[in-house]
Order: C-alpha cells, then structure tokens, then sequence
C-alpha cells in the first residue's frame, strides 16, 4: 500500500519536521492493526514492510500521477507489479471491487 499525502500549502521547516513524524507514527501505529490481520490469515512478513508513504510537500509525486498541483481529491490507485495502472477510483472502493482488480492481476 502506498499513500501518498499532498499538501497544496508549502509548510514550514519545522511544520515538515512535525508533520513527518505524526505521519511516521501514524503508518507505525496502522502496521500494527494491520499485522494482526495478517497473523489471523496467517501471513508471515511483516506488515510494515508492506506500507509505503510519500509526504508530498511541493507537489512532484502526485504530479507523476497526473493529480492536478491544487487538487485536495482522494484517489485509490492500484498498480501491477510492473508498473501498469489496473483500476482507480475517487472514492473508497468496496472490498469486492478491490479484490476483483487484486484477483484480476495474479
């Protein structure tokens, strides 16, 4: 999983010196919650190695997905394993329409 958060306003040094490390503490606190998903089902790596999150402070990576550099939008991308983008919404998606896209791609 990636996340990556872009801030439309350019903080501070040490607004992103702050907002790193809620954000670390954040992502450390949701691999927790989400290691014991992967305990009942039985996956053995580590949740956290599986969480990725860019802090995007001037706008380059959400540009790299053709995200426009003031939009405050919340988009769900999922990516094959080679690059290709295999579905996106704008919304959350249902656990049935990711699982379709996630089943679709192995």
């Amino acid at each position: 999983m990636i996340t990556i958060i872009h801030f439309t306003r350019k903080p501070t040094a040490i607004g992103r010196k702050l907002i790193t490390a809620l954000a670390k503490r954040r992502v450390n606190e949701e691999a927790k919650r989400l290691q014991t998903r992967y305990d009942a089902k039985k996956i053995t790596r580590d949740a956290r190695t599986d969480i990725f999150t860019v802090i995007d402070f001037d706008g380059s990576a959400s540009s790299q997905l053709n995200e426009p550099a003031q939009s405050a939008s919340f988009r769900v991308l999922v990516f094959a394993r080679d690059g290709k983008l295999l579905a996106q919404w704008n919304d959350v998606p249902s656990a049935e329409q990711l699982a379709a896209v996630l089943t679709q791609s192995h």
